[in-house]
């Protein structure tokens, strides 16, 4: 079976829309807002894997309490 052109418009009609539709309901970041985060620990949302992690990405870090976020823990924490 080929497609027309005529059907891949269609499809892509209703896919497109559908797609754009449910990362948005579903509340997924687009992954070039999503790989602009950087773990340094200075958040919950930029929490690092490790004190090591926070120096290597931030070198002038400073002796402080940094959002960490490891397999063993279930959410960041400080």
């Amino acid at each position: 079976m080929t497609w027309t052109t005529a059907a891949r418009r269609l499809v892509a009609l209703v896919i497109v829309p559908v797609a754009v539709t449910t990362s948005a309901h579903l509340g997924t970041a687009p992954a070039a807002q999503a790989a602009t985060v950087v773990p340094d620990g200075s958040t919950q949302a930029s929490a690092a894997a490790s004190c090591w992690e926070v120096k290597q990405v931030e070198p002038s870090a400073t002796d402080g309490v940094y959002w960490l976020l490891t397999p063993q823990l279930r959410t960041p924490t400080q």
